[in-house]
């Protein structure tokens, strides 16, 4: 089943509330599931679950999507279950008619106590594309009449038309990004057009709400700068609604990363970040002192202000060296501070495979990727890396892509200038089919919720989610860690971190052998004071069951 659902959780780098500090720590995990949600014969057929809001009184509401018996328009819908506190399912409602082929789901958000269904449509006469607000009322899950909340053109989306024309997906061609400030109130839209010349300028179209789903700004801005030269990597929105738009500037075209200087490759690309605020904006140049500065991410500090973190290398060809951020100042230039990964870090991830500790490509391996950032309140950032690798594999003339999900790396910058980093081997591998978007896991397929990591943060430490090998809880130091693939031996393994970024312990959240062979995916979403919604699911010979239920930190 293809999942066309753009939320946060695929790709999104997190900056939340900042988090108070106690004294108390994590001590253990409650999980409670509900009955089975359903129990069908063909797991092809079977439904996924997407994302859980808290309602009221304990309650929460859960959206799935399920396959379309229409022949025409999506070939699947999406539906909303309410829970009790108990987890008795209340109320249900399929969205079918939410929008046709030519349109997609956005995200189903809460603000402050206000509950919407963000949908986008293409509307090919106007040339435009319509963003939508469907309100919903969390009792009842009725629906109020959608409203338009933000158009975009799309007149000079050339390359992008002829992409539908040769039986591209609409949704996918005419994306639309969206984006939240940490307090989830400030809300961002945004679309980049493509041209089909890339001599063509660079533009962008973005619109920022505020909780009422006011307009505070909307910008329909040209770099200036031709397509081919400019690479935007990372876009934000503050709690006061200013917009933050990172973005590599080229020298040569297709964004070629070098230049020679007196015979030696050096960067070839200027950094910069683009700060709007209603009518003004500035740009800010940030000198990258002939660094390869790399999946920049914008972060905050205690205070909300805007820090940049990021990862660089030293030669073109090497691995990443280290991290770097810029505190910005309040000038139009500023530069990058940078801290080296530390040689015991590179030895242990060289003997994982994931780095190499001497030589010139000593670092770690370009592999990694900046998942999340949370700010305490004591001042202190945790930057959470984790290593992704895909290959290409086939299967009866299919193509397949085999991922593998391996080593979570916190930095942990702190507010007195110590930088800690800890690194937390695992090993999860999927097989991805692009055409299908179904994932296989040792012989049976089941859904790509049991790889990667979830986080949060308990009185004042990290806690890390993710599913793991029970034999690799007590992994010696120079072993590697084996893949999590036994459904025996699969558990919910929580790896426990002080707030200066120290490994503590890590504990057995959940265990399939204690819960009749179910496994959790490793996605969850907060419904309560230390309480998220999982959905777990176990699968058979062509069977699947799933059922939704509650992990309560204590």
């Amino acid at each position: 089943m293809k999942l066309r659902c753009t939320l946060k959780k695929a790709v999104a780098v997190l900056f939340p509330f900042l988090i108070s500090s106690h004294q108390l720590v994590a001590q253990d995990f409650e999980i409670q599931l509900s009955e089975k949600l359903e129990s069908q014969s063909k797991f092809f057929n079977a439904g996924a679950f997407v994302k859980a809001l808290p309602a009221y009184d304990g309650s929460f509401i859960a959206m799935f999507t399920k396959p379309s018996k229409k022949r025409s328009g999506p070939d699947e819908i999406y539906t909303l279950m309410s829970f009790d506190g108990k987890l008795q399912a209340d109320k249900e409602k399929d969205l079918d008619d939410l929008f046709s082929k030519d349109g997609d789901l956005l995200d189903f958000v809460r603000i402050e106590n206000k509950y919407y269904l963000l949908t986008r449509e293409v509307q090919w006469k106007e040339k435009t594309i319509s963003v939508y607000a469907h309100s919903l009322d969390p009792v009842t899950l009725t629906m109020g009449n959608p409203h338009t909340v933000a158009s975009f053109d799309i007149s000079n989306d050339e390359a992008n038309i002829d992409a539908v024309r040769s039986g591209g997906s609409v949704p996918d061609m005419f994306n639309v990004g969206i984006i939240y400030s940490r307090d989830s109130i400030k809300l961002g839209l945004y679309h980049f057009p493509r041209a089909k010349k890339k001599k063509m300028p660079k533009t962008m179209e973005f619109y920022v709400f505020d909780k009422q789903l006011a307009k505070i700004t909307y910008k329909n801005f040209d770099f200036s700068v031709p397509e081919s030269k400019i690479d935007v990597n990372s876009i934000d929105v503050d709690m006061e609604g200013r917009a933050y738009v990172y973005y590599d500037l080229y020298e040569e075209k297709d964004t070629k990363d070098f230049k020679r200087e007196d015979g030696e490759k050096v960067p070839s690309y200027s950094s910069h970040l683009k700060v709007f605020n209603g009518d003004n904006y500035k740009d800010i140049l940030i000198e990258n002192d002939r660094h390869y500065i790399k999946k920049i991410i914008v972060g905050y500090d205690a205070a909300d202000k805007v820090i940049l973190y990021g990862l660089y290398k030293n030669l073109h060809k090497g691995n990443y060296a280290g991290i770097c951020r810029s505190d910005l100042g309040n000038g139009d230039k500023s530069s990058f501070s940078y801290t080296e990964f530390p040689q015991e870090l590179l030895d242990k991830l060289d003997r994982l495979g994931e780095a190499k500790n001497d030589g010139n490509k000593k670092g770690i391996v370009i592999n990694f990727v900046i998942r999340q950032g949370i700010t305490t309140n004591l001042g202190n950032t945790h930057i959470i890396l984790e290593c992704i690798k895909n290959a290409d594999v086939s299967s009866s003339g299919r193509p397949l892509v085999k991922r593998t999900y391996s080593s979570l790396l916190v930095a942990t910058f702190k507010a007195n200038g110590v930088t800690t980093f800890t690194c937390i081997p695992k090993k999860q591998i999927g097989f991805f089919s692009p055409g299908y978007g179904t994932v296989y896991y040792s012989h049976s397929p089941i859904k790509l919720y049991l790889y990667s990591f979830e986080s949060a943060y308990f009185e004042d430490r990290l806690l890390l989610f993710y599913n793991d090998d029970e034999d690799n809880l007590t992994l010696e130091e120079d072993e590697k860690p084996d893949a999590a693939k036994k459904v025996k031996k699969l558990v919910f393994t929580c790896a426990i971190l002080s707030h200066d970024g120290k490994l503590l312990e890590k504990k057995i959240a959940m265990h399939s052998k204690d819960y009749d062979g179910f496994i959790t995916g490793s996605d969850f979403f907060e419904i309560g004071p230390d309480k998220y919604a999982i959905f777990a699911f176990k699968t058979g010979f062509y069977k699947y069951s799933a059922k939704l239920g509650t992990l309560t930190i204590k």
